[in-house]
């Protein structure tokens, strides 16, 4: 079950995360007017993380048990086989082209999902693989949360959030400082990606979820929710321009009640920027935006020395367009021959 319209806002969270990382000083989007959206691109992954607890919820609230076995084989489908994929080819990149020896740990850790736990691991080898390590945080304890929550009434369930919400803005303000001498870096790695941290991001987009699913956020004006979810996102992106203390911590999911209501808007709206959004390339680009999001790392390597041998000094200027064109191309591919035929090969039968 999907909700079309919301599908290739996953691509665009995806594309923005791979521009934060790599497009910054290339033109245009080093432009004064254009620089400060691509560094807020870190945004992208507290939105995944919102709009997963979301469709999770919408899915699931209707059934009376969860059958612990097929949902495990379900997540397992849908997140694990390009997961390994891609940390494989990122872990052959660092071997074979980079000349790099990761440490034992740090495979292990990463090819069981776990590095985002171990401070010091959850960036190496393919590093934007930490944020499904925490991901797959999130599907160990949703058939809890949803147990625990979607009996609750609606009023219930807002005060819970906005609980959550205050309780994830006080973990970041204060954690880090809690934690001097401790770890060796404590105001990013321990503080920014321990998996823990971000569940109040999932548990906002669950109850976004449930509160869609039993109809209590329903807008009966058409035009409205088109129009909420633009003046919202406006909003959003105008906070890149004005230095604040949550836009330099965009990492850390502060902004999960603003997904939340951008989700919320964008799923009920049947106007013409839903028509649009529902476009079959764009459905495809949205479904493929997992590979666009994973292959970061391992297609950058790859191209990395080749762009080198001609005298650039790395993926930019014109090299960029050639690594973004060749990361759109490659995650086509796997999508339409991989992760997707993975996908329907081990997921139980309906």
């Amino acid at each position: 079950m999907q909700i079309p319209q919301l599908t290739f806002l996953r691509f665009l969270a995806a594309f923005g995360v791979v521009l934060f990382h790599f497009g910054q000083t290339t033109v245009p989007f080093d432009a004064p007017w254009l620089l400060p959206l691509v560094a807020a691109g870190g945004l992208g992954v507290g939105f995944f993380f919102t709009l997963s607890g979301f469709l999770m919820a919408w899915v699931y609230a209707p059934q009376e048990r969860i059958d612990l076995r097929k949902y495990a084989q379900t997540r397992f489908a849908r997140i694990y086989p390009l997961y390994l994929l891609t940390f494989l080819l990122a872990l052959a990149a660092e071997m074979l082209i980079r000349n790099t020896r990761p440490r034992g740990l740090s495979i292990i850790l990463q090819s069981l999902g776990l590095h985002a736990w171990v401070p010091g691991y959850s960036l190496s080898i393919n590093f934007p693989a930490w944020s499904v390590s925490v991901e797959l945080f999130f599907y160990l304890m949703f058939p809890l949360l949803i147990y625990l929550l979607r009996k609750l009434r609606p009023a219930v369930l807002l005060g819970i959030g906005v609980t959550v919400s205050v309780l994830g803005w006080l973990t970041y303000r204060y954690i880090g400082e809690l934690t001097v001498g401790r770890f060796d870096d404590p105001s990013s790695d321990f503080v920014m990606r321990f998996p823990p941290w971000h569940l109040h991001s999932f548990v906002v987009g669950m109850v976004g979820g449930l509160l869609f699913r039993s109809g209590k956020l329903q807008i009966t004006t058409r035009w409205l929710p088109t129009a909420l979810f633009l003046v919202f996102s406006a909003g959003l992106l105008s906070l890149a321009y004005f230095p604040n203390w949550a836009l330099r911590n965009a990492g850390m999911d502060l902004f999960a009640p603003v997904y939340a209501i951008l989700i919320i808007c964008l799923a009920q709206d049947q106007g013409p920027l839903s028509k649009v959004l529902a476009w079959k390339p764009l459905q495809f680009a949205g479904e493929m935006s997992y590979g666009v999001y994973l292959l970061q790392t391992p297609v950058y390597i790859a191209l990395e020395p080749i762009a080198q041998a001609t005298g650039a000094t790395g993926l930019v200027g014109k090299w960029l367009y050639v690594y973004l064109f060749a990361l759109l191309v490659v995650s086509a591919l796997c999508y339409q021959f991989f992760e997707r035929p993975m996908r329907l090969w081990l997921r139980p039968a309906a």
